[in-house]
């Protein structure tokens, strides 16, 4: 995770082992939609799931063994986030 902040709200780039995320922290979402528009991100590719949720789908999804999310688990296979109908936000 590598954390900004800019112009009054956090932003954070977070790299998973299932996929890299932009997160961004402000006071509403009256602010926060104009900010992914200035960040170049589209608001319709926002998953309002946390990590862990998404995470939980994964591992119902491929059946996998394991319960954490060290990379090394992952190493080895793709696991596909277009399965869990995950927009890239390009």
């Amino acid at each position: 995770r590598t954390g900004y902040d800019w112009e009054g709200m956090h932003v954070a780039l977070d790299e998973l082992p299932y996929g890299t995320f932009v997160e961004i922290e402000g006071p509403d979402v009256a602010t926060l939609r104009p900010a992914a528009q200035r960040l170049g991100l589209k608001w319709e590719a926002a998953v309002p799931e946390s990590y862990v949720m998404l995470f939980d789908r994964l591992r119902a999804l491929f059946d996998l063994p394991f319960r954490d999310l060290a990379f090394e688990n992952f190493q080895g296979g793709q696991v596909s986030m277009d399965l869990l109908k995950v927009q890239p936000a390009d």
